[in-house]
């Protein structure tokens, strides 16, 4: 969810399957834009190019049913340059040493990922290190992520972004 009293601090918005300018086109594109004014990084994930693709830092333009794989290979780029939240992860999370090791698998590698997505291995990194540095980050996810045979497992991998990178209960 979103907290619109202080959503003002955000600096990263991911969209992952989200077009807010159809969903809430009366509040969200706006905020979107004020946002991207103050300096806020924008990064679109979506097999379609919505409006607000054209003005992000960064568009993924990814194969439908292929989310939670790079779910999974963003969470080994943010461990692997040790971009997560490690007190945040030490402090409010458990079994940490299970998920790095799932992260870390040869299969969720930025290339062999890629491949599978139908992009290129750098917008991997370069996204994982987008919402990794530019914290507080907001991550949006549609629905669509969830309306797959692997949705449930993909939504979690989302939520695991955000948990990683301590982009939980702050201002932002």
């Amino acid at each position: 969810t979103v907290s619109f009293e202080q959503i003002e601090k955000t600096d990263c918005i991911v969209l992952w399957g989200h077009n807010p300018e159809d969903s809430t086109p009366c509040t969200t594109p706006r905020w979107i834009k004020e946002q991207r004014k103050r300096g806020a990084k924008l990064v679109v994930i979506d097999p379609r190019k919505i409006p607000l693709a054209e003005e992000a830092d960064a568009w993924i333009s990814l194969k439908p049913g292929t989310d939670g794989a790079l779910a999974w290979s963003m969470a080994q780029v943010i461990i692997q340059e040790n971009l997560f939240d490690g007190a945040f992860v030490e402090k409010w999370t458990e079994g940490f040493q299970g998920f790095k090791e799932i992260a870390l698998r040869e299969e969720y590698r930025p290339e062999k990922v890629a491949a599978l997505c139908g992009i290129q291995h750098e917008q991997i990194k370069r996204t994982a290190r987008l919402f990794a540095q530019h914290s507080p980050a907001l991550l949006m996810g549609g629905s669509g992520v969830a309306q797959q045979g692997s949705g449930l497992q993909n939504s979690r991998a989302l939520h695991c972004l955000t948990v990683l990178t301590g982009n939980v209960n702050k201002p932002g």
